[in-house]
């Protein structure tokens, strides 16, 4: 009984449904230029990704995300959380993404760390950029364009994202 009391359960169990900025690589173009990077994690094109705890100098290992440990793969509940996180960007931009994370998964207020997580679909450049110069958003959607082929993943006007990537996942409910 004492060990029941002492666990700890995972928040999720299927799919769920998030939104997160990558920043765009420097240069555009060239070997390992055309993948979606967070935070040391290579974002595995059409397979789940799986997380990988990368504090040092004491890591949880195979076993991120840990409640006791901000490792994991993270996203946004809404789209407008991570339309206005502005740490993930570079000097060229960012792209917006719709993810689904399973395994393991941690909730806070605003934003999930799942164990696996994929990539589903990207928001067109000409909505999530529509503040920014032509030139700009002609650049950014060119690099998603080639990006979304490697992921297999469609280019969304931002206002369908959320719907689409509910055929794969669910949203979160915080429960009681």
């Amino acid at each position: 009984m004492d060990e029941i009391e002492g666990l700890r359960v995972p928040d999720g169990f299927t799919p769920v449904v998030g939104f997160r900025r990558f920043g765009i690589p420097h240069p555009l173009s060239g070997a390992g230029h055309d993948c979606l990077v967070q935070l040391g994690h290579r974002w595995t094109p059409q397979a789940p990704t799986i997380a990988k705890c990368r504090r040092m100098p004491i890591s949880c290992g195979d076993r991120a995300p840990t409640q006791y440990c901000s490792c994991g793969l993270h996203a946004w509940l809404g789209i407008e959380e991570a339309l206005e996180y502005r740490e993930l960007t570079t000097s060229l931009g960012w792209v917006m993404a719709s993810v689904i994370g399973w395994g393991r998964v941690f909730f806070d207020e605003d934003f999930w760390r799942a164990e696996m997580a994929q990539v589903i679909a990207f928001a067109d450049p000409r909505d999530t950029h529509s503040n920014r110069p032509e030139v700009v958003q002609e650049a950014v959607g060119e690099w998603v364009a080639k990006v979304a082929v490697d992921y297999g993943a469609p280019v969304l006007p931002l206002d369908e994202l959320r719907e689409y990537t509910l055929m794969y996942g669910e949203e979160y409910e915080e429960s009681g």
